[in-house]
């Protein structure tokens, strides 16, 4: 009976913890894509044709017709404002996941994370701050510092092999998509232009009429598509970031399937039972109309007994992970990287932000949660270990595509948005660096621990008994 207990336990467990050991082995991949897309922007930005970069990006126009209107806009401007908004789209799905499902639907078990995240924001926006000159126009960059990667995280964190446990994964993944949060709030009160109502106004009616039709149980993917685009639009005009428009379109998505479980189970029962006459025939099946439709309601059934955010989520993850994360690099990376570079590395902006990630951002998320785990508010898996929680910090200093995004958003001058990139770059090369040296030191201290301890007690409780 214990290890049928047991044996159900660990079931539980592999089932609750599948989908961020999913994301971490996707993530794994897109890291890695991510670093090559990276590599590539740097070498082309460091070559004698280092201006065509630049041209390439900023300068070549796309754009359509509305109405009387030309809306015609870089190919730097559609990737970041554009593609980006897609990002945030999927960021929106993962968190209402997360709030209804996921590690973030119960308070127990969403405090350690929430409490890490603010602290790892926090800290390190007063570091930077305190390192900028009184009154400076760099001070605008006070949020670089405050974001995670999360694909970039967690790819080098599944470098350091077993010795990084899974509730590490957990606990970092929860802690990015609560980052999440906080890089868009931030986006949208500190980094937006001066809304234009009416915009806004438009955007609010067609959130609204997307809300209406969850109610009603509309289910249709292609029209939420649609309408989200349609606030999309709404942002893009309003003077809000259109990034923005990404979550507040996803939170509107349904969660709840076409068909109930029982549903579910019940008519794949029935067509299950008409596929079993098939099986001791091995004719083609080519010309069996009945066959063939009995496979084309269990393909509909499929998907109605799966929620549209689930669907959603499955289909975007792999565009945003393979395509526009790494098209964002090699935009936003190249970095002409000289002399004048590194020494404005040195400069106020540049200490500020490799400060804020390398130093603040494990010690606010150590300090939360240590501080919050003495008073009793929070408590720390059993197999998560304080320096494998600090190792887990310095993982959340790696802030390349969030902190780069907010550079952008932070600075129109070219030389100071140059020192922050480069700024970023270093201090995530030395966030994983530390890290993995953590992880290392904790895989070699379990190591030597002596191994007859446990052998000990067992002995001890068996005179016991």
């Amino acid at each position: 009976m214990k290890r049928q207990g047991l044996g159900s336990r660990r079931q539980l467990t592999s089932v609750l913890t599948s989908p961020f050991r999913q994301l971490a082995d996707s993530s794994s991949l897109s890291g890695k894509l991510l670093l090559v897309a990276l590599l590539a922007a740097l070498a082309w930005a460091n070559t004698p044709w280092r201006d065509g970069y630049h041209s390439f990006w900023q300068h070549t126009q796309l754009g359509f017709v509305a109405g009387s209107r030309v809306i015609s806009l870089s190919l730097l401007y559609w990737l970041n404002d554009g593609l980006m908004a897609v990002f945030f789209f999927l960021v929106g799905l993962e968190v209402k996941r997360e709030l209804l499902a996921g590690e973030l639907s119960r308070p127990g078990r969403a405090a350690l994370p929430v409490a890490a995240a603010a602290g790892g924001m926090a800290v390190p926006a007063i570091i930077f701050l305190l390192l900028q000159a009184p009154g400076g126009g760099q001070i605008r960059g006070w949020a670089i510092p405050t974001a995670t990667d999360i694909a970039f995280a967690l790819g080098i964190l599944n470098l350091t092999g077993r010795r990084a446990p899974t509730s590490l994964k957990v606990f970092l993944t929860a802690l990015a998509i609560v980052d999440d949060i906080g890089a868009v709030i931030l986006i949208s009160l500190f980094y937006s232009e001066p809304p234009l109502v009416v915009a806004l106004l438009a955007a609010a009616a067609v959130l609204t009429a997307m809300l209406a039709l969850n109610a009603a149980g509309v289910r249709a993917i292609w029209l939420y598509v649609l309408l989200s685009l349609a606030v999309w639009l709404c942002f893009l005009f309003s003077g809000v970031h259109a990034t923005v428009a990404g979550v507040l379109a996803a939170l509107t998505i349904p969660v709840r399937p076409g068909l109930g479980r029982r549903d579910v189970a019940a008519t794949s029962l029935r067509l299950a039972g008409q596929l079993g006459d098939y099986a001791g025939s091995d004719l083609p099946t080519l010309g069996d109309r009945n066959y063939q439709r009995t496979l084309e309601k269990l393909a509909r059934l499929s998907r109605a007994g799966i929620t549209p955010l689930q669907q959603l989520e499955r289909r975007l993850h792999p565009f945003v992970a393979y395509f526009v994360l790494p098209l964002f690099a090699l935009a936003n990376g190249g970095i002409a990287i000289d002399r004048q570079a590194w020494a404005d590395l040195v400069s106020p902006l540049g200490l500020g932000i490799i400060a804020g990630l390398v130093i603040g951002k494990p010690l606010g998320i150590a300090a939360a949660c240590c501080g919050l785990e003495r008073l009793g508010l929070v408590s720390r898996p059993a197999d998560l270990s304080r320096r494998q929680l600090v190792a887990g910090g310095c993982f959340a200093g790696i802030g390349f595509t969030m902190s780069i995004f907010i550079a952008s958003l932070a600075f129109n001058d070219p030389l100071p948005l140059a020192q922050a990139k480069l700024a970023v770059l270093t201090a995530s090369f030395i966030a994983s660096l530390l890290g993995g040296a953590l992880l290392l030191k904790t895989g070699r201290a379990a190591a030597a621990s002596p191994p007859g301890r446990p052998k000990e007690k067992t002995t001890k409780n068996k005179e016991t008994r």
